[in-house]
């Protein structure tokens, strides 16, 4: 049994953005809390990365965060596994943000397929897709207690079945997303986002996609120019929701 990354540091001692982890592959994980990674009063910028199969029976099969807050960008995650999280699992006033990423086929034992946050944490997903994720609640995104408030926008969260699952009186900010059944916000969708072809993980936008042009321009960091293709993320002054910009406009 092995955890990939262990970022275990103090409240007095904290891992901050300035380290930065940039095109690896992070697999097969298997320990605990956060088998691909642990963090733990760290908030690491973490690029251009892929966890895949990564594999516990703790929580966040790809990444556990704890009074962490990583920016995380341009990363994928497929097939991992967890009671809570399958990829993502935020506790303990962790507010990471997730920005141009892709959460495929990650399973939860418990709650919140691709995503999970409790304990007064929180995160900003943005532009992000959520596809074919499962769990007995929240196959997409499950948040859970009072102090929970997750922020999403520009994303698309479409076949996992419950999409998003608030408990014990969580609640989600969600706009300009595309969410499947729909959900409560500002300029939501709920309609197929028309991905060009989901059986080869290809999650380009085609041609008369309703995703296409139909998020906000606000909500994207400053510092976010291309998307998850390495394409503009912006054109001709308007953007797509989701990770992947249609090139077609």
């Amino acid at each position: 049994a092995r955890r990939v990354f262990y970022n275990n540091f103090t409240p007095s001692n904290k891992l901050t953005s300035s380290a930065i982890l940039d095109g690896f592959t992070i697999t097969e994980g298997y320990l605990g809390n956060g088998a691909g990674m642990y963090n733990a009063n760290a908030s690491p910028t973490l690029r251009n990365l892929i966890f895949e199969k990564n594999n516990t029976t703790g929580n966040g099969g790809a990444m556990y965060n704890a009074a962490s807050n990583p920016f995380i960008v341009n990363c994928q995650f497929f097939e991992n596994k967890a009671n809570y999280g399958g990829a993502v699992s935020n506790a303990s006033i962790s507010i990471p943000s997730i920005v141009n990423c892709l959460f495929v086929e990650n399973t939860a034992n418990i709650g919140g397929g691709a995503i999970y946050a409790n304990n007064a944490s929180s995160y900003n997903l943005i532009n992000s897709t959520v596809y074919n994720n499962l769990a007995p609640t929240g196959g997409g995104l499950n948040h859970s207690g009072n102090t929970t408030h997750p922020i999403v926008k520009n994303s698309i969260i479409y076949g996992n079945g419950a999409q998003v699952v608030n408990s014990n009186s969580a609640t989600t900010i969600v706009d300009y997303s595309l969410i499947e059944g729909g959900y409560s916000g500002i300029n939501n969708l709920s309609e197929d986002p028309s991905f060009e072809n989901v059986n080869d993980n290809n999650f380009n936008l085609s041609l008369g996609s309703p995703a296409i042009n139909s998020a906000s321009l606000e909500a994207i960091p400053d510092s976010i120019l291309l998307d998850l293709n390495g394409n503009s993320r912006i054109a001709q002054g308007q953007i797509d929701m989701g990770a992947f910009e249609n090139k077609g406009f």
